[in-house]
């Protein structure tokens, strides 16, 4: 009989192991089928929103496309300048990419006179890629042409198509490939364009396969899509506009990994994770503190105890992954150390070493609040520790902590370098209320917020029941089992063990996932309460009961809220997202970081799935807040819990639903409201300088200036430079202290001294904004306050001098010393030579020479020099400007204007403005910008304003008709540029404008209008037959022929609005006749009206977003501009 029963046992053990991994391999196939279906739902939810974003971003920014490639470069700015300058110098260079790459390894151009590695010191390998991708694409060119034409053929006039992907059908080739900026501008913003996709598809992958949660997502980024808010794309070369795309990509792999910890790509998904961390470390500097928040994020949910045993080996392989990247990026900047000292590997090294600590002391590795608390304080010691250690080693990243300290402990903490990132803007000091204001208007924080709580909330309560388990295992295992498999009809993990001397239920927790719910759904027929209950044996019911007696009302909480746990990738994800919230909150700029991932976590509340999920969850502590009892064993009928799970699914299905248009109707129109044309910090000013040095000086001469106008430098010019805008290094930090100590007061011998002895140059670049004080906000940093943190004392000005008191102007003013020669200048910009040892003769002329420690100037009187023009403006003028300017007569009446608009001295404008009338009298653009001062700033007699109008339009006919008919003057025009054509719309405005105001519109002012508009050579070629098919063939007419000129500040956009305004004028006067039934006989309305309907298509070709079209679009369609007008003007034109 004994023999019997222990057969019997032994073949009923048999069958159970048996079942049971019949279940397991059934289970198993169901979930990789769900895992595909859901992997094929995120693929095509990063391709359908990466198409709509990268279309989006090309065609927000397309004008950019339209400019010359000189005004292209001239329109970058600062870093972006000094980053695509490396692009510029391998497309444009004739070497091979050997030679090319050789030159940047020794360069000798861009921190002059040291050579450098430029590969080494800068992130710079996407120009390299991007150089030589171009120049392939350039080689094969002619071979792929014909394909091209084929592909375009089935294009056939398809604006959107064609505006998107860059087709031109009148041109021979692809919009993309005409210049280097343009294939430039459409790799970088599909690469964006593709990474906001990841983030979509990511949220559609950790929702389970939710699309609703993925075009949420999209919702909420196109909602914070507005003036440079979720992206800089419109400073198109920021290393962030390369990194950003990798780090979603980087971090959507890392969240598959924890979600399928025992999936079959393992070690693939491992090896794109590496390949992507070292993507990320040589595309952006501040990539290695972004991975740190990727590995504390990891580790804060290992210490929260979250899939302690499954996390602890992630843990691990991230560390060593990113280890192991980082040394390849170490190798790949030539063995520069800055990366060795960044906190990543003091973070890993910590992390790991304070596991390997924990595992000695605690003999095991299991999850508990001791363990917990003494792993995170060995590892912050640690790190502590290694910080002290390194701290005297790594001095390139001193200025970043410095400027945490001072952001977060406030201005005793700021010193020059937190100081110099603070001025001008708020993009590196703490974000501000107007930015906060937007991300509050998209909508997004309505749900982040409580949504965060929520999560954070479950991770705690998790722990909790981790740490309530470790004592009352018998009441966890048992009761959970229970309540979720007959109120859920979820899918069962229990083994049941049984053994003739102790019989238990093991439970495993399971981790929240989408797919689940699936899976429960296909073994709900397996549920039965009855079978189950007669599984069990009676000695666990006993156990139960036995403690249920013994239980608390806390753990009775956390036991019916525990049905599931939080899903530790989502978890992660709000671990991640909350570091680069804290990042965003110090740093304005990091914003590029929160915001993404806010949209995502956000989004993932759009998720059917999981917002059932949270209610499950909540729920039972919910039915205790409100005092509502609940049996959850009470026997339900069939029907009606199918129609109460119907009801529950409507709710559900509803709610994302109105998440989801929720988030489109945050769809910041003013995107495509505002303009269409990017960033622009190409001027007049600018293109003069680059030209006349350019024109000047030999290549390669070396140019000490400051940062922002050294990049520029190296992109327009072959000088070589001093100073650049990577501030990684504590050189550049000194030689820009150093240009800083010009806006202060270093003495001009000192100065004189560094440029000849330490710098070897001989040229001295200065922007008038390096020697100003911007007026507006009081409040906001300006160079004044930054160079009262300058640390060379000798170099401040103590007495708070005048801003005319200052190195920067007594360089020109204070003429007895003469260390300098001023050689050019115009607005903007001033450039002095340094003068030859032999030639300054100090001593013989027996004249005041200043110590070279002395920076006491308070009693220089410059308000007499500024006013003497013998001795400051005329050696300029009479000894340079005439000689070798060909853009004298602009240069010297735009910086009179600047001096008012700056300075508000009229009297050194008035003698400016005076001086340049008696030099050049005959100058259309001297007169006209002369009759504006008298007009705008003097209030002078209004007839001689009239008549200086009046002359400068009649100086304009001569020198065009001049040029236009005689060869004569090749000799004159060679050495002085005539005037722009588009200028001369903005003088005929100027002169309607005046003549109205002071005599109304009579007929004699209309008269005399319409023959100046009739008789310009630009409105006789726009309304007679200038139509082109294409607006990109309008614009290389305009730049062929010089009608969009950057040297008279004559862009697209102003060339519109002139056009508009005459357009609008003509429209009006042709109303006002009608009226009066006054036909003109000269200019026929006929004829007014062809011109003025040519001139407003033209006008909105180019612009149709620009002030004057809205302003004046209810006069040509009589219907104010909508928001269809807008849509249309956005995708179309």
């Amino acid at each position: 009989m004994s023999l019997h029963k222990n057969k019997y046992r032994v073949n009923y053990k048999r069958d159970k192991i048996l079942k049971h991994e019949l279940n397991t391999d059934s289970e198993n196939n169901f979930s990789n089928f769900c895992d595909k279906k859901i992997w094929n739902k995120t693929f095509w939810m990063t391709v359908f929103s990466s198409i709509i974003f990268s279309s989006f971003l090309i065609l927000r920014h397309r004008k950019m496309l339209l400019r010359s490639y000189e005004e292209q470069k001239m329109s970058l700015f600062s870093e972006t300048a000094f980053y695509f300058s490396f692009y510029d110098d391998i497309v444009n260079s004739s070497e091979s990419i050997y030679n090319i790459i050789k030159k940047m390894i020794s360069d000798d151009r861009t921190e002059y006179p040291d050579i450098i590695n430029s590969l080494s010191r800068f992130n710079i390998y996407q120009e390299v890629i991007l150089g030589i991708l171009y120049k392939l694409f350039l080689e094969f060119y002619f071979k792929l042409k014909i394909i091209i034409h084929l592909i375009y053929s089935f294009i056939n006039g398809e604006h959107l198509l064609k505006n998107t992907f860059g087709f031109n059908n009148l041109s021979s080739e692809f919009v993309f490939l005409s210049t280097p900026y343009n294939f430039y501008f459409f790799f970088v913003n599909s690469l964006l364009g593709i990474g906001m996709g990841v983030l979509c598809g990511t949220s559609t992958f950790i929702a389970g396969g939710s699309y609703i949660s993925g075009l949420t997502c999209m919702g909420f980024l196109f909602a914070n899509f507005r003036l440079r808010l979720l992206s800089r794309i419109s400073s198109l070369p920021l290393r962030e506009n390369f990194a950003l795309p990798f780090i979603w990509i980087n971090n959507m792999i890392l969240i598959s990994i924890i979600k399928y910890t025992n999936s079959r790509n393992q070690k693939k998904k491992w090896i794109l994770l590496y390949f992507t961390s070292v993507i990320l470390l040589e595309f952006w500097q501040f990539s290695a503190f972004v991975i740190s928040t990727q590995i504390l994020s990891v580790y804060a949910l290992f210490l929260f105890g979250c899939d302690h045993s499954k996390l602890i080996l992630i843990l691990r392989k991230l560390i060593f992954f990113n280890m192991i990247a980082m040394f390849t990026s170490y190798l790949l900047h030539f063995f520069n150390y800055y990366i060795l000292l960044t906190p990543l590997p003091q973070i890993g090294v910590s992390i790991l070493l304070s596991i390997s600590l924990c595992k000695i002391l605690f003999k095991r590795e299991k999850f508990s609040l001791l363990y917990s608390f003494t792993s995170g304080i060995i590892s912050l010691a640690l790190f502590l520790v290694f910080k002290l250690i390194l701290n005297p080693f790594s001095d390139h990243d001193t200025h970043v902590f410095d400027m945490l300290k001072s952001a977060i402990f406030g201005q005793e903490f700021a010193n020059f370098d937190t100081m110099i990132y603070k001025m001008g803007g708020s993009e590196f000091s703490f974000i501000t209320k107007e930015q906060l204001e937007m991300i509050k208007n998209s909508g997004v924080l309505f749900i982040f917020i409580p949504g965060t709580f929520l999560i954070l909330f479950s991770i705690i309560i998790d722990t909790a029941n981790i740490r309530a388990s470790k004592y009352f295992p018998y009441y966890k295992n048992i009761e959970s089992s229970f309540s979720y498999q007959f109120e859920d009809c979820s899918q069962i993990n229990d083994e049941i063990s049984d053994s003739s001397s102790n019989s238990s239920i093991v439970s495993t927790t399971a981790s929240y996932s989408p797919e689940t719910a699936i899976s429960l759904k296909q073994s709900s027929v397996h549920c039965s309460k009855n079978n189950l209950q007669d599984e069990y044996p009676k000695i666990l019911k006993e156990k139960q009961s036995s403690y249920k007696n013994k239980k608390n009302l806390v753990l009775d909480k956390l036991y019916n809220i525990n049905f599931e746990n939080q899903d530790t990738a989502i978890s992660f994800l709000t671990f991640q997202t909350i570091f680069f919230c804290l990042l965003a909150i110090i740093i304005s700029r990091l914003r590029v970081l929160a915001l993404p991932y806010i949209a995502l976590v956000s989004s993932l509340f759009a998720s059917r799935k999981y917002l059932s999920f949270i209610f499950n969850y909540y729920k039972p502590i919910l039915l205790w807040i409100f005092r509502i009892k609940y049996n959850k064993n009470k026997a339900i009928n069939p029907n009606k819990r199918y129609f109460n799970n119907r009801i529950a699914h409507f709710i559900f299905f509803a709610t994302s639903i109105i998440f989801l248009f929720f988030s489109i109707s945050k769809f910041p129109f003013s995107e495509i409201q505002t303009g269409l044309i990017p960033e622009n910090n190409a001027s007049s000013s600018k293109s003069r300088l680059v030209g006349w040095i350019n024109s000047n000086l030999p290549n390669y001469t070396p140019i000490l200036s400051d940062m922002v106008v050294s990049a520029t430098l190296r992109l327009t010019t072959k000088s070589k430079i001093v100073t650049h805008p990577q501030y990684e290094h504590i050189k550049i930090r000194r030689r820009t202290q150093f240009m800083y100590s010009i806006s202060a007061c270093i003495s001009l011998k000192e100065l004189y001294e560094t440029m000849q002895q330490q710098y070897k140059t001989e040229y001295l670049l200065l922007s008038i904004y390096r020697c100003a004080v911007p007026r507006g906000d009081k409040n906001i940093i300006t160079m004044i306050h930054v160079t009262n943190f300058l640390d060379n004392i000798n170099h401040r000005c103590n007495n708070q001098e005048n801003i005319f008191q200052r190195t920067c102007w007594r360089i020109q003013l204070d003429s007895q010393s003469g260390y300098f020669d001023l050689v050019y200048r115009n607005a903007h910009y001033s450039l002095y030579k340094r003068k030859p040892i032999e030639d300054l003769k100090l001593v013989q002329t027996n004249i005041f020479v200043e110590k070279k420690n002395y920076n006491d100037f308070s009693n220089f009187s410059f308000k007499r020099k500024l006013l003497d023009w013998n001795e400051s403006w005329k050696p300029w003028i009479m000894n340079h400007c005439i000689i070798n300017d060909s853009f004298c007569p602009q240069n010297m009446v735009d910086y009179a204007r600047i001096i008012i608009d700056i300075y508000n001295i009229i009297d050194v404008s008035k003698l400016l403005y005076e001086k340049a009338v008696s030099i050049f009298p005959n100058s259309s653009y001297v007169i006209f910008n002369y009759a504006e001062f008298l007009d705008y700033d003097i209030g002078d007699d209004q007839k001689r304003i009239f008549e200086k109008y009046n002359m400068s339009i009649e100086l304009y006919k001569q020198e065009t008709s001049k040029h236009n008919g005689s060869e004569v003057i090749e000799e004159e025009s060679s050495s002085r540029i005539k005037l722009n054509q588009s200028y001369s719309l903005k003088m005929i405005l100027g002169f309607i404008l005046f003549s109205e105001q002071i005599n109304g519109r009579t007929e004699f002012v209309i008269n005399k209008s319409l023959e100046l508009i009739f008789e310009n050579e630009l409105i006789k070629l726009i309304s007679s037959n200038f139509e082109f098919k294409s607006l990109l063939r309008i614009s290389e007419y305009l730049n062929s022929n010089k009608i969009i000129n950057i040297d008279f500040d004559m862009c697209i956009v102003s060339l519109a609005y002139n056009t508009c305004m005459i357009s609008s004028y003509l429209k009006t006067i042709e109303i006002e006749s009608l009226r009066s039934k006054i036909i003109q006989k000269k200019y026929p309305s006929w004829l007014i009206k062809t011109v003025y309907n040519k001139l407003w298509k033209f006008s909105k070709l180019l612009d149709p977003n620009n002030v004057c079209i809205i302003k004046y679009w209810n006069l040509f369609h009589n219907v104010e501009k909508r928001k269809i007008d807008f849509i249309y003007s956005f995708f179309l034109f």
